[in-house]
This record gives structure tokens, sequence and C-alpha cells, in this order.
């Protein structure tokens, strides 16, 4: 077969092109539904509404659907939701949707829509409008139908009762909105008139509204305890505390120290010193019986007038090999001695504040005082062990796996275990143990502090730390880590646009080492590529995504887009007119290169525009990349019905003639008669050539004055034009 030669190849898309231009036609208008409600409030017992739409001929086609669809609460259609859909309709140009609106239906500016499906076309949006569906219909109940007090410098909580938990609530306050309250609760601080209502916007929402709560504000009564405010006593002596106010109404409330001691109806409380830590914050609360008003009196400070022993451990309780545990007794008497005891054992001879314990045991000082109440006091108990384990722990909370740069592991604490419980050492005793850091199970060398810092892919591995003492080693439990690869993989591809034809190009990376892994992705879906480069043809958003150690990182995306005709555009349309005689400058955007031709593939211009004044077809032939797109457009002249009413027979070359518009001139069915003053007819023509006057030979002035002419312009019997023309010399 005969190869086809370019400027035939370029002359059947011209034609291809052209024929596919002519093909459209009319098309349907769909009117803006209209809504026949103003604002939906539905609920499980009603929920039938209906959407009038109107839409003008040509007819659709036969398998046509109208759909009817829904915005979004805030009436966007990005993600519009299906009302009803009507398939028997294509011949009625007025009818309704009859719709239930979804049970998550809450909004204030819905809209609706309506799009046919052959042809497709979308109609406008209709005015925004509220729609609810109200899963509740009655009235809310809040307070148990109770009136409400505010004891002073509180507030009382009123809450729904038969309806809690619902999405959203409104609450009023003296029948005035109170804003951003939307729970199911209300803090009340003021008193007022209270209701509520579930929050269905502005039209639904009052078939839900509560019964009204009134809300008092209570006094306080001024509620205090009797006496000084700090006093000591001494062992064996009893204090009265005495409220001001007794009376029947009342429930007392004694607390000590924030804890509540009794609940009963005494003004007074006895605090006994003989009883072990009576010392402390004693105040009272009172509780009024007919409004719950709650009220807190002052705080009484009651001490010892004896004085406090303690005990310090300053290295711990735990007794490490080779090494002691100090205890230090501690008081606050002016002057004391001292008696150390092991087991309620004294031992002899130890009468100084501080005890070197060298065997476990149970330990505790007796403090001998003189000039108080009491003149001796054993300090608490401390008991000294000997571990029977240790458990070691690292920090590697600063590890996130795949991780880049430096990751610190520390030594996080040695705990001691005996006797089932477990004791943490202190810093003396953690300088007993010799450490050593270990990577999958090898020692680390030079690596003995309580911290190690890695850095860098290669130093991913398991970590632990062992800790040894009096011969023997304790490990912690391993730390798996995963470092990340540190470089970020960078890919490009050669081309931007593929021109859709097959041709391959290759994608590269500037990464290569052989120990990664590589996975390709195209529109976020994996190749079965694993190489470090990508040899393909399709257009797409590519990525690479490297691995090493189970840790991954992704390149940029390298975008190759199809080539489109759209990447091309012209400064005018399709088919465009001009007036006869002008001229207009084409211009194209989007190509890298251009070529002008005319209807006989004569090339008009390089550049991306070209000025053409004749009518006829052209197209353009430009490369976007490597590939060819092809635009044709078509150039009129603009139809003109504008008659001159004068002309300058001077033999100058212009205006010379009277001159109509193609819509007149040279047309079969058009006839021109031209008559003088005196309606003498002086000239008649069909098809009339654009050549009167022939001669002015004939023609005189009258007093000076241009002769005028009329003229009547015909098609068939209708006068379609007329007018005078005057004659200037």
């Amino acid at each position: 077969m005969k190869a086809l030669q370019p400027q035939r190849l370029i002359h059947l898309l011209f034609a291809a092109l052209t024929f596919a231009g002519v093909t459209a036609g009319a098309a349907q208008t769909l009117n803006k539904p209209t809504p026949d409600f103003s604002n939906a409030c539905a609920s499980s017992s009603f929920n039938d509404f209906a959407i009038s739409f109107t839409w003008l001929a040509p007819a659709v086609n036969s398998d046509n659907q109208f759909i009817l669809e829904l915005s979004d609460a805030n009436g966007s259609f990005d993600s519009p939701l299906v009302l009803s859909t009507l398939s028997d309709k294509n011949s009625t140009y007025e009818f309704k949707f009859n719709i239930n609106w979804p049970q998550d239906t809450a909004g204030d500016s819905y809209k609706v829509r309506v799009r046919s499906t052959s042809p497709a076309k979308t109609s406008p949006e209709s005015d925004a409008f509220s729609a609810y569906y109200m899963a509740v219909n009655q009235a809310l109940i809040i307070n148990n139908f109770q009136e409400a007090s505010i004891c002073d410098g509180n507030s009382y909580v009123l809450s729904v009762d038969n309806y809690p938990d619902e999405p959203s609530y409104n609450w009023y306050k003296d029948m005035t909105l109170i804003p951003g309250e939307k729970s199911a609760f209300l803090e009340v601080t003021e008193p007022g008139i209270y209701f509520a209502e579930l929050d269905y916007g502005d039209h639904c929402s009052v078939s839900t509204a509560s019964n009204l709560v009134e809300v008092y504000q209570e006094s306080a009564v001024g509620i205090t305890l009797e006496g000084v405010a700090s006093i000591n006593l001494c062992q064996g002596d009893v204090y009265t505390l005495t409220a001001n106010i007794n009376g029947a109404n009342y429930v007392y409330q004694w607390y000590k120290d924030g804890t509540l001691l009794v609940e009963n109806d005494s003004y007074t409380y006895d605090v006994d010193a003989s009883t072990p830590g009576f010392e402390g914050e004693y105040y009272l609360v009172i509780q009024d019986k007919l409004t719950a008003c709650e009220e807190t009196s002052n705080t009484i400070t009651i001490g010892s007038t004896g004085f406090d022993a303690g005990i310090n451990t300053p290295d711990g309780v735990v007794l490490l090999p080779g090494a002691n545990v100090n205890l230090e007794a501690t008081t606050n008497a002016g002057s004391a001695t001292y008696e150390w005891y092991k087991n309620d054992v004294l031992i002899s001879g130890e009468t100084a504040a501080q005890l070197a314990v060298t065997t476990p045991g149970t330990y505790k000082a007796k403090v001998i005082a003189s000039g108080s109440c009491v003149t001796e006091k054993f300090t608490p108990e401390v008991v000294v062990i000997v571990p029977e384990n240790y458990i070691v722990a690292v920090d590697a909370s600063s590890y996130s796996e795949c991780m880049t740069g430096s990751l610190t592991l520390a030594l996080e604490s040695v705990n001691a275990v005996a006797g089932g419980e477990t004791y943490a050492l202190g810093e003396n005793a953690l300088g007993l143990f010799n450490y050593q850091w270990t990577r999958d199970g090898a020692a680390i060398a030079g690596e003995t502090n309580r911290t190690l810092t890695i850095s860098g892919q290669d130093a991913s591995g398991s970590y632990n730390l062992n800790a040894t003492v009096d011969a023997q080693t304790y490990a912690a439990q391993a730390v798996d880590v995963r470092m990340g690869i540190t470089e970020t993989p960078a890919i490009t591809s050669p081309i931007a646009i593929t021109c859709n034809d097959g041709t391959l190009f290759d994608i590269t990376s500037n990464m290569t080492d052989t120990g990664y892994t590589y996975v390709w992705y195209r529109n976020g879906v994996a190749l079965t590529e694993d190489g470090t480069s990508l040899q393909t043809s399709l257009p797409g958003t590519y990525v690479l995504e490297v691995g090493s150690n189970g840790c991954t990182v992704a390149s940029n995306e390298v975008i190759v887009e199809e080539i489109n005709t759209d990447m091309v555009q012209l400064d005018v349309p399709e088919k465009f007119s001009i007036p006869e005689g002008e001229s207009r400058t084409v211009n194209a955007t989007g190509g890298d290169s251009y070529v002008w031709y005319d209807a006989n593939y004569q090339e008009l211009s390089v550049t991306s525009s070209v000025t053409l004044t004749e009518e006829g077809q052209y197209m353009l032939m430009a490369k976007v990349g490597n590939c060819d797109v092809m635009k044709t457009i078509e150039l009129t002249y603009q139809l003109s019905y504008s008659v001159p009413n004068a002309i300058t027979p001077n033999g100058d070359g212009f205006n010379d003639l009277w001159i109509l518009p193609s819509a007149y001139a040279y047309q079969p069915d058009i006839q021109v008669n031209i008559f003088d003053e005196s309606g003498v007819q002086v000239f008649s023509a069909i098809e009339y050539q654009n050549n009167w006057p022939q001669s002015v030979d004939n023609m005189t002035y009258k007093g000076g004055r241009p002769p005028i002419y009329y003229y009547t312009i015909s098609k068939g019997k209708e006068i379609v034009k007329r007018g005078t023309i005057t004659v200037v010399k």
C-alpha cells in the first residue's frame, strides 16, 4: 500500500475535524428546581415532601433519567446525595419529585439540583432551604419538672431527663438563647427561668421545647468554728470544736485534712490527742436539709506539743555486697539522745543519730527529749534487705522505628528484688555496678558507661546493657533498633508529556545501591519492576520507594501527562466572524512551536500568532514536547444590514459607488429599485452588483443642493429596506 504523503494526511485530519464541528445541535434547558415547602421538618411520623421541576424542549432521549441530587448542609455539591431517580418523565415537561429525607439530614443551607443522563445536563441549583430529620418530635423534660436553688458561690446543673443522648441542644434563660450551650447539661450560676429544646434549626426546634424551670438564689448563713486558729495538745488532751450555728435544719460534716470524719446533727466535735495521727487541719461543712445548699467553715489547725521523730535512708534500704546502708534519725526536739534497735532488740553502744547497717533486718531509733508533753518517741521502722535479684532497665524513649540522625540509649534504673517486693536503687548503689553495652549479643568495645549513642543506618541491631556486681551479671531487656535510610531518593524523567504512541522512556533514580530494595509506584499502585530505573510508555504519577532493613523512604513525584489537545489554547472560538474588510490576529499558547496553514495547506506563519483577513478554514500544527497537536478554526464575515445613505462619486476611488452589505448585494432573491426626487425609477436590478451609479452625467444639482434619490430593497413581494441616497460630488 502506498504511504500517505504529509499534506494528504493533514487534509484528511482537517476534514474529519470539520465534519465533527457541524454535528452539534440545540440542547434541552433544565430549569431551577423549586421545593414545595419553605422549611422541611421530617420525622418518623411524617417524611413526605415534594420538589417541582420543569424543563424545555427539545425532547430527551428515550433512555434518559432525571436525577434529583441533594447538596451537603453547606450547599456544596462536591459529594451530592441522590434523593430520587425518575425514568418515566421523558415526555413530561413539568412534574414533581416525591422524596423522603435521610435520617442524618440537619442544616439550614441545603440545595437541590436535577441532572439528566441522556443527554447529560445539570440544572441550576435551587435556593437554599432548611431541612432537619427530627429523631425526637416531642417535648423535652428537664430537672424532673422540679424547681432548683443556687447556693451562694456555687452552681446548679440542669439536665435533660427523657432524651439525654441527642447530638445538639439549645438552652434558654429568661426566653433568651444562651450561646454555645449545646450539651444535654447546663451549669447554672444565676437565678432565672430556664428551658431547653433540641437543635433542629430555626424552624423545627420549637416542637421539642421543654418545661420551664425556675432557679432561685440562696444566701450564705456564715458558718464558722469558734476559738483560736491554731492549737497544740498534749497526749491525752481532748479539744472540742464548736460551730457558731446550732440548728435542726442542718447536717454537720466534720473533716480533717480533707477527709470526712463523721456526718451527724451535732454542731460540736471532740479531738482526742491520745488518738495516733490526731494532728491536722479541721473544718466543718454544713448542709441545709431543705435547699441542699452547702457551706464550709474556717479551718482550725490542731498539733502536738511533743516533737517529731523520723529516719532518713540516703543510701536506700538495699544492702549490696561489700557496702553499708546508712540510717539517720531526725527530730525537731531542741536536745535529744538516741537508742537504736534491730528487730526490736536494743543495739548496745549505738547512741548517735547515725547508724551504719551491715546486716539485713528491721531498724528503728528511740529519740529521748525533755521539756515537753512527750519525753521519748520511736522513729518509723526501716527494713534493710539483701536482694535476691536485680532488674536492669534501659531507657529507649527517644527511639522511633526507622528514625534517622542519632539515638541515645541510657540506663533507666536498677531495681532490687527481695521478698516479693521491688526497691529502686539510689545513685550511690548504682555506682557499685560495672556496665557493658552489647549489640546482637556481642560486647561493644569501650562502651562501659551508662549511656550509648549510635547513628546511621548501619547501626541497626539488637542492643542490651549488662550490669555486674559481686561477679554476677544482670542483663536488661534488649532494644531492637532499626535505623532509617538517611538519603532521600530523587527520580527524573526525560519527558513531561507522552504522545500516547507507545514510545518508551526511562525514569531513573539517583540511588543505585544494590543492597537496597526498590519498589516503583504508578498512580499509587505498586508495579512489578524492582530496579533502579523504570521503562514505561504510560502517563501517570510515579514514585520510587527505597527500602532497607524493613525501613523505606519515598522519592519525589514525577508526573508524566498524556498529550491533550487542550494543552494548546487559542484566543478565538472554533468558529468566529469579523467584519468584511477587517482582520483578526489569532494567538496560540501552550505549545513549544507552531505552524499555521490555510485551507489550501499553504504555510502562513511559524510563530504563535497569525493575522487573518479572508473567510475560510485554517489549521494550526503545534508541538508540545515531542507531540503534535492540531487545531482548526473557521473565519466568516459578519452579516451587515447597514445601508449607506450617501455617496461621493468624484472619481477618487473612495465611496464612488453605492455599496450594499453582503446581506443584500449579489443575492439572487433580492431586488433593488432606485427613484429620483420626482418618483421616476432610474435603476432596478436583481442580484445587485454594487455598481450604481454607472454614470453621474445626468445627475443635476438644483439650487446648488445635492440630488437625493429614494431606494427600496425587496425580497419577493416584501420590502425589507427603504431610504434615501444623497449624492455629494
